[in-house]
């Protein structure tokens, strides 16, 4: 059928020797992506393989993208990288989610060589997801007060929560995910 384009080159198919596989779910459709189309996708996960899906139109992977999302599993379009909907874990941005939680996790001993004390451009950053009630009144305009590269005390990260709700979090049993669910109002998706 190709062949009958009457402007086209030529190409030679050149294959890369590499395992891999097609697979086609016919009895699956694109609007209804949460019963074969992903757990086919969670088997092939779990067994550590990567995988693509491609559609001949964007409209066709959105309910696919909502089930990624829905599931909390990361996905990335490589073509189409400043686009948050299609890169939800790019880091390009200082105010995407990735880099707020990396920002986050940077205070954390245990993060490795990136670790530092916060700064109170950190803070400001992440701090703005947090539930009413967790931050003691006044906390976001004495952020704002300080140079973003100054580094933050521990005094002043006391002060800024409330000390109920500090107690009431180290409470928390710790399972997954931790805490932080309880801390964090979820932000608006697009």
């Amino acid at each position: 059928m190709i062949r009958q384009v009457s402007r086209r080159q030529e190409k030679t198919y050149r294959p890369r020797p590499a395992d891999g596989e097609v697979v086609r779910l016919s009895q699956a459709g694109y609007r209804s992506p949460e019963y074969r189309i992903f757990k086919t996708a969670e088997r092939h996960l779990g067994d550590g393989k990567q995988i693509m899906f491609l559609g001949s139109c964007s409209y066709m992977l959105r309910p696919i993208i909502a089930v990624l999302r829905k599931n909390g599993i990361p996905f990335h379009n490589p073509h189409r990288k400043s686009n948050g909907f299609w890169n939800p874990l790019r880091i390009a941005n200082r105010q995407s989610a990735a880099n707020r939680l990396l920002v986050l996790l940077t205070g954390h001993s245990g993060f490795g060589e990136g670790h530092r004390n916060w700064r109170f451009g950190d803070l400001a950053l992440w701090m703005e997801w947090l539930r009413r009630g967790v931050v003691s009144p006044g906390v976001a305009e004495a952020i704002a007060a300080h140079p973003p590269h100054q580094e933050v005390s521990l005094e002043f990260l006391e002060s800024a929560f409330r000390p109920d709700t500090l107690t009431g979090a180290a409470a928390v049993p710790r399972r997954e995910p931790a805490c932080a669910s309880e801390l964090v109002e979820r932000p608006s998706c697009p």
